[in-house]
């Protein structure tokens, strides 16, 4: 799959689920199931370049879109697992962007505002521009506008995989 012009890299594209690297920032994009294929498939990609930013401040923007069903709790931990050891080696930034106007998205970033309570490294938003202007100051590249602009481009990505 072909870099954005900007420099961002997918990393793994399944249906309904794409990661990107920009810089130093994982964008992910998901408005379909989480798969353990997904999940089994990132972890080659983290694993270089855990080793290659040890210490440096790397980022991630996490989009769940609008509809997207809740994953499975086995896989929830798996994925918390798998930050939790990102975080472990690289000062991680996170922004959780929790899209949609709807009673259950209010509710699902209510309840991660809660338990996330009095982390400055973690922030649920309500869109991608919030998210991303959140990470910026905390990672060298990209900007803000690049993100936005890579979150687009993941979106590109996924319509290619429906």
């Amino acid at each position: 799959m072909p870099a954005l012009e900007s420099g961002a890299q997918p990393l793994v594209i399944e249906p309904g689920n794409v990661i990107l690297q920009h810089g130093h920032v994982f964008v992910q994009v998901r408005r379909g199931e989480l798969t353990e294929s997904f999940l089994r498939r990132l972890a080659p990609n983290f694993r270089s370049l855990r080793i290659a930013w040890r210490n440096q401040p790397v980022g991630v923007l996490a989009i769940l879109e609008e509809g997207a069903p809740m994953p499975k709790p086995a896989l929830l931990q798996q994925q918390r697992e798998f930050v939790q050891s990102m975080s472990r080696d690289l000062a991680l930034t996170q922004a959780f962007v929790v899209l949609g106007e709807s009673l259950s998205a209010s509710l699902l970033r209510s309840a991660l505002r809660m338990m996330s309570i009095r982390r400055g490294d973690r922030r649920i938003c309500g869109s991608v521009e919030e998210g991303a202007s959140f990470l910026e100051p905390h990672v060298a590249s990209p900007s803000a506008k690049e993100l936005v602009t890579t979150v687009a481009y993941a979106r590109r990505l996924l319509e290619t995989t429906a």
